[in-house]
């Protein structure tokens, strides 16, 4: 048969690109062209054009005849793969816990908390995925109302509103998916719960009283770098990521009438990372006259006597004892045992942003002004967009904030000791486990640490110094301004 009758391919191999004919082509009877591998030779002769030649015309020939269908091969191979199983439905709590672990956001921790600790126990975890109406949604939200709160009575709304959230964006990505049609998350305003406080009066006592944020900054009982942290938070109302961010670089004391923090950076809560602020802009806060006192305390003594170096301008201002970030879960446990030292009622670190903000509105300042310095102002309005305030407007604003140092701050006095060897120790109490005093050896002030023994109905603690980037153990002191041990 002639190859102009269109019921054959030419009769040729295809050479690869090592120059061998590997491939015989048989046009079939639909027109289209089906290949194989061309067989090596039985004479174990090298593969050439002509043999692939014949190869082609052979398959043709026995195509055209009836004695070799490929078509039916195929047809045999796919009757005789196996069928896969039929796959249970997926149901909302598979796919929430699936799309949670895909997901990098900062506070990607709190809602797989919210998964596993509400979803996990709803009637809506069982259900499949596509079966999901808004009905179910709203049954969804009757369950959170009625769940009890850790705190005591039942979910407060924002809870009930954050935990709720997670499901509206896990559908939101199930659309997207194309798993399901719509959201079943089209819900009226009266079922969901107003974003209220639990407690509407509890706002109130969210604020530190002046001469409370006064003790947690000069009461020398605390140790040195936890007011200073407690300064900065107060005196520039940051946050607390935005604080454990600052390095001495940031600080510009050149400026008038006062000196210059750069916000420009935060701490990721969860990852401890660096990143950018919760706004994404910058701000420029004035340097409180008080603050500019302890910072400069801090960075030509304090920060070298607690970690045995001269601080760089790429060091953070604040770090945690092994020179990285802090982390804002210890220091609000620092701060609970702070103010029980104080004897002052515990609210957590964030509560110091509030207090500013409260103590500069009540000394005078301008609050369409402070705004700027402890938030994005420019994103308020319109004409914040094309504002942009002197630095002396700012400073003005800043200084009429009162938190000066007490006239007589509560600090031990120093006992000088006998000896060489003498440590001599005051406090004014000690009955946290861990106490800042002061001491004098070989006729220098230090700063050490009682720590109780085991045992302590002798009076006796064990004494520790720190230098050079570690504690040392001194000698047993006594309780008190006695002699030393």
């Amino acid at each position: 048969m002639s190859e102009t009758t269109g019921e054959r391919l030419l009769r040729v191999g295809e050479l690869a690109d090592a120059g061998l004919p590997t491939t015989g082509k048989v046009r079939l009877r639909d027109g289209r062209k089906w290949a194989t591998p061309c067989p090596p030779r039985e004479d174990g002769v090298a593969v050439d054009q002509i043999h692939a030649r014949a190869v082609a015309a052979n398959l043709q020939r026995d195509y055209d005849a009836g004695r070799w269908d490929p078509e039916a091969e195929e047809r045999d191979a796919k009757a005789s793969a196996p069928i896969a199983p039929l796959t249970a439905p997926q149901t909302v709590l598979s796919y929430a816990r699936a799309w949670i672990e895909t997901q990098s956001y900062s506070t990607v921790a709190d809602d797989r908390y919210r998964i596993e600790s509400y979803l996990v126990r709803s009637a809506l975890a069982s259900l499949p995925l596509v079966e999901v109406r808004p009905r179910h949604i709203v049954a969804f939200i009757a369950w959170l109302k009625e769940q009890p709160s850790q705190r005591g009575g039942t979910l407060a709304p924002r809870s009930i509103r954050n935990i709720y959230s997670v499901i509206h964006r896990l559908f939101a990505h199930a659309v997207v998916e194309e798993l399901v049609p719509v959201t079943p998350c089209h819900l009226s305003r009266r079922v969901m719960p107003s974003p209220v406080d639990k407690d509407p009066a509890a706002r109130a006592t969210w604020i530190f009283q002046r001469e409370e944020a006064q003790a947690l900054l000069f009461d020398a009982r605390l140790l040195p770098e936890r007011r200073v942290l407690y300064a900065i938070l107060f005196l520039t109302g940051a946050r607390f990521g935005e604080v454990a961010a600052l390095r001495w670089r940031d600080w510009e004391t050149a400026l008038s009438p006062l000196g210059r923090l750069l916000i420009a950076k935060s701490i990721e809560r969860a990852t401890r990372k660096e990143k950018g602020t919760k706004t994404g802009v910058p701000r420029q806060v004035p340097v409180h006259p008080t603050l500019a006192l302890i910072l400069t305390s801090w960075q030509s003594e304090g920060w070298a006597e607690v970690f045995g170096r001269a601080p760089e301008d790429d060091d953070l201002i604040i770090p945690n004892r092994r020179m990285s970030p802090r982390s804002v879960y210890a220091d609000n446990e620092s701060l609970r045992r702070d103010c029980a030292t104080l004897r002052i009622r515990y609210r957590s670190l964030h509560k110091t942003r509030r207090t500013l903000i409260s103590l500069a509105l009540d000394d005078g300042a301008r609050g369409e002004v402070f705004e700027w310095i402890t938030h994005d102002a420019s994103k308020r309005s319109m004409r914040n967009q094309y504002t942009t305030l002197a630095w002396t407007t700012l400073c003005a604003e800043m200084q009429k904030v009162r938190l000066p140092a007490p006239e007589k701050p509560n600090a031990p006095a120093p006992v000088e000791g006998e000896g060489r060897s003498a440590t001599g120790l005051a406090t004014g109490s000690v009955g946290m486990s861990e106490t800042r005093v002061i001491s004098t050896t070989y006729g220098r002030p230090q700063r050490v640490w009682l720590i109780p023994q085991a045992s302590n109905s002798s009076g006796k603690y064990r004494c520790w110094q720190w230098g050079d980037g570690r504690l040392r153990q001194l000698r047993l002191g006594w309780r008190g301004s006695g002699r030393p041990g």
